[in-house]
Parts: structure tokens; C-alpha cells; sequence
């Protein structure tokens, strides 16, 4: 498509059919990066601001506007639409899926818990504006909050938040976090719009173990960032848009450029470990 905007969120479903969003359509890919549409609106419902989209089972897919309540499940054909959740779900910002069980967070700093079937099982009240999550187990929650400027444990059971601990100059510092990732050691990966890169903290000590490579290079400021079981962490820049990063373990830093004239804005990785970008300026899909 030549006109939408930046792509902001990609998956990929059971059946390999990637799927990401812009704010205003939703993009379906075929595993070999060839576009099969471009969806303005499902079943005559139009997008306004599309905010979030995970895969579920099998080819369905769930996603979050926050211009509209709710959330909405869909299939990869762009063919059914399913709304729920209309009368909990205000302005939806963020959202996970895990254990067969959907969790959104509303901007009000509320978490909400679906069945797949769009039934409210559960939901806690937190102080924080949550701009991404994800779940370490069915009682732990990791969310990042660029109001309160850091990172965030979150128990499910009791709503009690502990935050870790950061100072100014602290190796732990965390101004404006948005990217989260939780490696196969259950250690935290974390990337700062402000610091220019990326930290890896212990989830269960909430100790530094490292920190990007990135970070000490000047200009460089992480835009998306995604982890492999060999503990690789692969990294895209808004300084340059068109390269990859690798920081491996050893703190190597090794780059390609995929195109010249590309503009790459998201990275995911699938069960098989192949990594795909997204690129805006070339309407494609790198893998």
C-alpha cells in the first residue's frame, strides 16, 4: 500500500500468516512478504488509532484501538469481527495474551483478564499508565510506565506493585521504557527512549546483569528490540533506520543494513527463531 501510516505492531499466526497494523489498517503478509491486503475497517467497523495486536490460536487474532471500547477478535481473512469488553474497556493501551486468557490495560491504569470467548474473569486497579506488559507466570505481571518512568512488577493476586529500585546515574536508570522482552533465564530486557538503549535486569533479584552496547554510541536510540533462546538481542535504530543490530552476550555489537532505502520500525520473532522486520518506506516485510 503507498499511503497509511508507520507501521506500530506485528504478529504471526498458527497458520503463518503475518499480520501487522498501522494506526489506521491492518496489513496481512504472506510468510514470503508478499501483501495479500490492506484493511481499512471489518464488517463496516472502521479503525481509528489500531494501538495493539497479538495472535490467539489456531488463525485468529485479537486487537486494541484505542479510539474505540473494547476489544475486537478477528481472523486472519479479515472476514469476522467479535467485540467485547465495551463496557469495561474506556481507552485500551496495551494488551497480552497467555495461558489461553487475553489481558488488556485500560489508560486509567486498570488491568482487565478475557476468556477467549470476551467473559471479564478478572481485573485490579493499579496507579500506573501502562504503555506495554507481559506475563512472567499466572501471578506476575511486568509493565513498563513512562509516567512513572520505570519498571514495574505487578502481583495479579493481591495488586501489589513493586517497583525496581532506580536512581539518577543509577545502572538501573529508566526514563521513558516502552520495548519489554523476558528471555528463556526469565531475565528482563528492557529498552529507554531517553538512555538511547537497552538494559538486561535479573527478574528475580531485580539486579543490572548489562546493558547495550548501543547505549555508549552517540545518536543511537532504540526503536524496537527482540531476544533469542541464544540470548542474542536484536535491535533497530531510529538514527538508522535501515540497519539490524545484534548485541550478543559476549557485548559484540554486529550490524547489517538490509536496504538502503529502507525504513525499518518493528522486529518480531517466531517460534522458529526467524526474525522478521518492518519497513514503512519500502512496504515490505524483511525476514
Amino acid at each position: 500500500p503507498e499511503k497509511r501510516s508507520d507501521f506500530t505492531a506485528v504478529t504471526k499466526t498458527e497458520n503463518n500468516t503475518i499480520i501487522a497494523i498501522t494506526e489506521g489498517s491492518i496489513c496481512t503478509y504472506q510468510e514470503n512478504g508478499s501483501l495479500i491486503q490492506e484493511a481499512f475497517m471489518i464488517k463496516n467497523v472502521s479503525f481509528l488509532f489500531l494501538q495493539d495486536i497479538t495472535s490467539l490460536n489456531h488463525d485468529q487474532i485479537v486487537f486494541i484501538d484505542r479510539g474505540r471500547r473494547g476489544f475486537f477478535i478477528s481472523n486472519a481473512d479479515l472476514t469476522e469481527l467479535k467485540i467485547f469488553g465495551e463496557e469495561y474497556l474506556s481507552i485500551p493501551i496495551a494488551l497480552s495474551f497467555f495461558q489461553q486468557k487475553i489481558y488488556i490495560a485500560d489508560a486509567n491504569g486498570e488491568i482487565f483478564c478475557f476468556s477467549l470467548n470476551g467473559k471479564l474473569l478478572k481485573s485490579i486497579k493499579t496507579n500506573l499508565y501502562i504503555n506495554g506488559f507481559l506475563l512472567l507466570s499466572p501471578q506476575k505481571i511486568l509493565a513498563t510506565s513512562p509516567l512513572k518512568k520505570g519498571l514495574f512488577q505487578i502481583d495479579w493476586n493481591t495488586a501489589k506493585i513493586e517497583e525496581t529500585h532506580q536512581l539518577p546515574s543509577n545502572e538501573l536508570e529508566l526514563h521513558w521504557p516502552s520495548k519489554i522482552w523476558v528471555d528463556d533465564e526469565e531475565n528482563i530486557l528492557v529498552n529507554d527512549d531517553y538512555t538511547k538503549g537497552v538494559k538486561v535486569i535479573n527478574s528475580k533479584t531485580g539486579q543490572f546483569i548489562r546493558e547495550s552496547g548501543l547505549i555508549k554510541q552517540e545518536g543511537i536510540q532504540v526503536s524496537s528490540v527482540v531476544g533469542t533462546s541464544d540470548k542474542s538481542l536484536y535491535m533497530l535504530s531510529s538514527y538508522n533506520a535501515s540497519a539490524i543490530y545484534q548485541f550478543s552476550e559476549t557485548q559484540e555489537v554486529n550490524s547489517a543494513i538490509v536496504h538502503e532505502e529502507s525504513k525499518l520500525v518493528a522486529l518480531g520473532v517466531d517460534n522458529q527463531e526467524n526474525l522478521f522486520a518492518l519497513d514503512t518506506q519500502l512496504n515490505k516485510i524483511w525476514k
